[in-house]
């Protein structure tokens, strides 16, 4: 079922071949493209591989054949650790300076997750739209009214209330000129413990992508695992198969933002197309942008003789099937964002039941993973491990 009223915004690969499609074909249902450059000083999350030619320099050609189409480009500083630096006055002159750059090459958006960012940029570029990250996590409306007083124009609010019918309304509600913008295809841990963790370690990383380390990973891995040992869990997580979007648009919800800037072109538009359809996915973990590996077609990373010995995938990851076809996946979906779903899982077993008849692991592979997964986890740890893998333990750690 196509919805010409939904609007998405989708991640860039440094494919201008991405560019032309997009363009060519989708630029009724496509508001903008998000992404930033590999080592720019601040970090922002999922940045491609060093080779990646995608800099200030490349930018100019990319935002025009976008703005022909009335698609804008978002640049991406999500960063939730600066080390206190965003109060240093010479930081904030870099930070300027930066996005003087930017704003002269035809950037018109940026995303932040920082708040003094906001307060700072805001105030130093009025005409610099401003997208609150998903990373400042907005989970009720308290939460988005204070994000909002700072003068934001647009938020993508948190994975934590995609299945919370009375707060989703109440902030569409009072969103005033805000866009909100929902991310649909991560299957996100409900209740995650590990995501404060995760992104901090995301955000010292993006400052030295140099060092190589296996605690990115690591809080990748533990959801992962948990996926392993309870299978309702990726029911419980949050998010939104094509077939479910109508839920949300319903009550008011029409922008999108789909993951990943890793994956491929082709990955990228099959994602798109089937949330600009609505249609049924027997594969949901197809299009899930940070599930799966061979299944999503990412892009090779930038390969590094250690790689496997820093996070063996194939033996640490098994991909189940995920039908979110059948018929139960649909009525389960309606029932997720309704009323009527509570706000705690206890007593309730409809994600039990409903894993049972469309998430299929092959149960020898499920097994051997989990006992991987405890063999690695305890590896990393040691510090011979970290000694060898990088040749200066000090430098890994501090991430100088």
């Amino acid at each position: 079922m196509e919805n010409n009223k939904v609007q998405f915004c989708m991640p860039y690969n440094n494919d201008i071949n991405f560019i032309d499609i997009i363009c060519d074909k989708y630029s009724k249902n496509v508001s903008s493209l998000y992404g930033s450059f590999n080592n720019d000083g601040f970090g922002g999350g999922r940045a491609l591989s060093s080779k990646a030619e995608f800099t200030i320099h490349s930018i100019a050609p990319v935002i025009s054949k976008l703005s022909n189409h009335n698609i804008n480009f978002n640049y991406v500083i999500n960063n939730t650790n600066l080390l206190n630096r965003e109060y240093d006055k010479t930081y904030q002159k870099v930070l300027f300076n930066f996005l003087q750059c930017l704003q002269e090459n035809g950037v018109t958006m940026i995303t932040l997750s920082n708040i003094y960012f906001i307060k700072i940029v805001k105030r130093v570029f009025p005409k610099l739209k401003i997208s609150a990250s998903v990373n400042l996590k907005i989970r009720s409306l308290e939460e988005f009214k204070f994000v909002m007083d700072l003068g934001i124009d647009e938020a993508t609010l948190h994975y934590d209330i995609l299945k919370d019918y009375k707060t989703l309304v109440d902030i569409k509600k009072n969103s005033a000129h805000i866009d909100l913008k929902l991310i649909p295809n991560d299957i996100y841990i409900m209740d995650c413990p590990w995501q404060k963790s995760h992104t901090r370690m995301q955000g010292a990383h993006g400052r030295n992508k140099i060092v190589k380390t296996p605690y990115f990973s690591y809080y990748r891995n533990k959801c992962v695992n948990i996926r392993h040992y309870k299978a309702d869990e990726i029911l419980k997580a949050m998010w939104i198969p094509p077939t479910g979007l109508e839920n949300y648009i319903d009550i008011g919800y029409t922008h999108f933002k789909l993951l990943d800037r890793l994956a491929t072109t082709n990955w990228n538009i099959k994602c798109l197309d089937a949330y600009i359809k609505q249609a049924p996915v027997a594969n949901f973990e197809e299009i899930a942008g940070t599930y799966g590996d061979i299944c999503t077609n990412k892009v090779p990373a930038e390969y590094h003789p250690k790689d496997d010995e820093i996070y063996p995938r194939s033996k640490l990851e098994i991909i189940p099937k995920i039908d979110s076809s059948k018929g139960s996946s649909v009525e389960s979906q309606k029932y997720y964002i309704s009323p009527q779903h509570p706000n705690s899982c206890a007593g309730c077993d409809i994600c039990k039941n409903v894993t049972k008849e469309i998430i299929f692991f092959d149960s020898k592979k499920r097994l051997q993973a989990i006992k991987n997964n405890k063999k690695w986890q305890n590896y990393i740890t040691k510090r011979e491990f970290i000694e060898r893998l990088n040749g200066d333990y000090e430098q890994h750690i501090k991430y100088q």
